[in-house]
């Protein structure tokens, strides 16, 4: 089964706000449950470059600002 492409689908701007709210870093984990993919969707994003990330350590993980305006630019509206 291939996974949605996150640039193709619609994020409401609701979700975006409560991604852009948080106080600390997304795990691509969370990222997907809130937006509706996998993790390993969010983490091929990330390793391809597509998807700003940060890299700590061995972990992988999201700015709250960087990432609700990376899903901005990409919102399709309904």
């Amino acid at each position: 089964m291939v996974s949605p492409r996150i640039d193709a689908i619609s994020v409401p701007p609701n979700i975006v706000a409560l991604i852009e709210s948080r106080p600390e870093a997304w795990s691509a984990r969370e990222l997907a449950k809130l937006i509706g993919c996998t993790g390993k969707h969010i983490y091929a994003l990330a390793k391809s470059g597509r998807m700003p990330h940060l890299r700590i350590g061995g972990m992988v993980r999201f700015d709250p600002a960087t990432t609700a305006a990376w899903l901005r630019e990409r919102y399709i509206a309904a």
